[in-house]
C-alpha cells in the first residue's frame, strides 16, 4: 500500500474525475489557477502551495483511514452505542481531533503561510480543488478504513465477527452520498 501525498493525490484526483460529475470543471479551474500563479508568483511557490495542501489532504486521508478502522473495532467491542450511521459525519470523521494532530496542523499552517497574498479567484479555485479532495477523500477513507477493520480484526480481536449489514449499509450510505458506486 503507497501512502505517499503524490499516490493519495493522484488517486482521489482519477476516483473523483470517474464518479463525481462536477469534479471536472473544479479541477479545470485549479489547474488554470495554478498556470496563472505561476506566472504571477513563480513556479516554486505554486509548488510549496500545492504541496502544503497536498499533504494537509494526506494528514486529513490517513487519519478518517485509521478513525474508520477504529469505528469498526469500537463498533465490535459495543454494537450497542450509536454507528456511523447514526451521527454527522463531522462526528465520525472526528474533525476536532484532526485540527489538533501535528501533521494536520503543520500542513495548515503552511497552507495558510503560502496562501495569504494570492488573488481572491485563483486562491478560491485551488481551495476548491483540495476541499474537494479532502472532504470526499475523508469520507472514502474512514469507509476504507471501516473495511480494512473487516479483513484484519479477525487477526486481532479474539471472537472479532464483520458487521455485514452495517458494512453494507455504511457503503451504500457512502454511494448515496458520492452519488456513485465504489
Amino acid at each position: 500500500m503507497n501512502i505517499s501525498t503524490e499516490n493519495i493525490i493522484q488517486k482521489l484526483d482519477s476516483l473523483l474525475l470517474e464518479k463525481c460529475s462536477d469534479f471536472s470543471d473544479v479541477k479545470t479551474e485549479f489547474e488554470t489557477a495554478c498556470e496563472s500563479l505561476k506566472k504571477q508568483i513563480g513556479e516554486e511557490k505554486v509548488e510549496s502551495l500545492t504541496d502544503a495542501f497536498s499533504e494537509r489532504v494526506r494528514a486529513a486521508v490517513l487519519f478518517a483511514a485509521g478513525s474508520g478502522f477504529e469505528a469498526n473495532r469500537q463498533h465490535f467491542r459495543d454494537p450497542f452505542k450509536p454507528t456511523v450511521l447514526d451521527v454527522d459525519p463531522g462526528c465520525y470523521l472526528q474533525e476536532w481531533v484532526l485540527n489538533r494532530m501535528p501533521h494536520y496542523r503543520e500542513a495548515q499552517r503552511r497552507v495558510c503561510l503560502f496562501s495569504e497574498d494570492l488573488p481572491d479567484e485563483e486562491h478560491t479555485a485551488v481551495l476548491s480543488y483540495y476541499n474537494y479532495l479532502e472532504v470526499y477523500g475523508q469520507r472514502l477513507a474512514h469507509f476504507g478504513g471501516f473495511r480494512l477493520g473487516d479483513e484484519l480484526l479477525p487477526f486481532t480481536e479474539p471472537g472479532y465477527v464483520a458487521d455485514q449489514w452495517l458494512t453494507i449499509s455504511y457503503r451504500d450510505a457512502i454511494q448515496e452520498w458520492l452519488g456513485a458506486a465504489i
